[in-house]
C-alpha cells in the first residue's frame, strides 16, 4: 500500500511518500497569503489559502496525480 502525505512548504504543497522521502508531488499556492492544513480524505488533500486581501479560498488536490479537483471562495 503507497500511504501520501501532504505538507505545505513556504508556497507549495508538496506530496511525499513517507516510506522512502520522496516527493511525488509539488502544487504552488498563491505568494501573497498564509495556509492553514492540509487536511486530507482519501487521495485528497485540502488547503484553506488566507490571502492578504482578505479573500479566503479553499483548495483540494488529488494528491495521486497533482490536479486541482475545487477552488471555492469563501
Amino acid at each position: 500500500m503507497n500511504i501520501l502525505v501532504p505538507r505545505i512548504v513556504n508556497n507549495k504543497l508538496q506530496i511525499f511518500d513517507p516510506s522512502n522521502g520522496a516527493i511525488k508531488r509539488t502544487m504552488s499556492l498563491p505568494s501573497n497569503a498564509t495556509f492553514s492544513g492540509p487536511v486530507t480524505s482519501g487521495d485528497f488533500a485540502t488547503v484553506s489559502i488566507h490571502l492578504t486581501s482578505g479573500v479566503n479560498r479553499s483548495r483540494t488536490y488529488n494528491m495521486k496525480n497533482g490536479k486541482l479537483i475545487s477552488d471555492i471562495q469563501m
